[in-house]
């Protein structure tokens, strides 16, 4: 089973000029009316970026409302207008990483063109999360004397955030890795991301470092953002599972609707046992050859060539026991509905709450009784 999208304890966006992930982009929506407050469908909207020329056109739906996500963090206008209405333009308003923005439009009725101007920094007030975090900007960065230029120095403005100078060293780093404390828990439990991407120590989990103990390197980031409290539900857990116990008992509880379920039933499984062949998912399947073949071309193993060819042979030759590719075709389907979903930011919420609401039952203190109980057959101890 694997869960997509688990939520952090404490998270430290780090973002630079070069890559933006679409989970740490920015977000514009809002409804577009007339002055009776009748919604206007088909309206054209375009936002630009006004540094960098990007461009997003799109019109609005039936029910007068757009959604722009995917954006990079700068300053934008928004120009909103159709025929038989007065064209609005909204110019310098600012887009912070991760940060959604509501923004509604009141079109007057006006047969000339005509085109109302409104300019001056618009005030970003995020309506959509309970998230506390907080920012700090380029400007910042470049200007503030921080000792080091190290990354955890920024990290410090933030409230809460301490620095943890005593802690544990990385067991991967000939430095002690700087570290930091967000509301009074360990320092490990911080979770840096640059770009998206995970930046911890990939075995003990710590924050990184060099070999000085500092996070160098602070003049090429855009902005820090820290995420304290109150994740957004795009950081909920959907699940994706295959199609045994497990998942179905979860499926059970949050509604298979609600899943993502891939593969053999067990019955099937059951069923296909006597005549199943990998050779001929691998002939017939192009998802199947070609993760195969990229095995076998030492792509995931170039300073030690020929170290999954037991895999390969293992999958192809002998068997395939488990009959893994009788099931990766339906796991390429299934990622490809996910990524469907994840443009749905509202269905994609929904379900992430009804995933994570559903899950009181596989408590790790249910699981321990059962087992005691039923497998161990653990009778208690009772304590003087």
């Amino acid at each position: 089973m694997n869960r997509v999208g688990a939520v952090s304890i404490l998270v430290l966006f780090v973002f630079s000029a070069y890559a933006w992930p679409q989970t740490e982009a920015a977000t514009v929506f809002g409804t577009v009316t007339d002055p009776s407050g009748a919604v206007i469908a088909g309206a054209q909207v375009t936002i630009l970026n006004q540094s960098t020329g990007l461009r997003r056109d799109l019109t609005t739906d039936s029910a007068g409302q757009y959604h722009v996500a995917g954006l990079p963090i700068g300053n934008y206008s928004v120009r909103v207008g159709k025929e038989g209405f007065q064209t609005q333009v909204r110019e310098r308003f600012t887009l912070t990483s991760a940060s959604s923005m509501t923004m509604n439009f009141s079109l007057a009725v006006g047969s000339q063109p005509q085109e109302v101007t409104v300019s001056g920094d618009i005030n970003e007030i995020d309506i959509t999360t309970s998230s506390v975090s907080r920012l700090v900007a380029q400007q910042s960065l470049n200007e503030l004397p921080l000792n080091g230029r190290d990354l955890f120095k920024a990290a410090i403005f933030a409230p809460g955030v301490a620095p943890t100078p005593s802690s544990a060293q990385s067991l991967l780093s000939n430095g002690n890795a700087g570290q930091i404390s967000i509301n009074g828990m360990r320092p490990s439990w911080t979770d840096v991301r640059i770009d998206g991407m995970d930046a911890n120590d990939p075995v003990f989990g710590y924050s990184p470092a060099g070999a000085s103990g500092l996070f160098l390197g602070l003049n090429e980031f855009t902005e820090v953002r820290l995420l304290t409290q109150t994740f957004d539900v795009e950081n909920g857990a959907l699940t994706v599972g295959t199609r045994d116990g497990a998942t179905i008992e979860m499926a059970e509880e949050a509604g298979e609707e609600n899943l993502f379920l891939f593969g053999l039933s067990v019955e099937q499984v059951e069923n296909s046992r006597s005549w199943y062949s990998p050779e001929w998912h691998y002939e017939h399947e192009p998802e199947t050859r070609a993760a195969i073949d990229l095995i076998s071309s030492n792509y995931f193993s170039h300073y030690e060539p020929g170290a999954f060819e037991l895999l390969r042979d293992t999958l192809l030759l002998f068997g395939d026991r488990y009959m893994h590719l009788a099931d990766l075709k339906s796991y390429v389907e299934t990622q490809e509905r996910l990524g469907a979903l994840y443009r749905d930011p509202g269905a994609w919420a929904q379900k992430a709450i009804l995933n994570a609401a559903s899950s009181g039952k596989f408590s790790a203190d249910r699981t321990i009784h059962e087992y005691t109980t039923e497998i161990w057959k653990v009778e208690p101890c009772p304590i003087p």
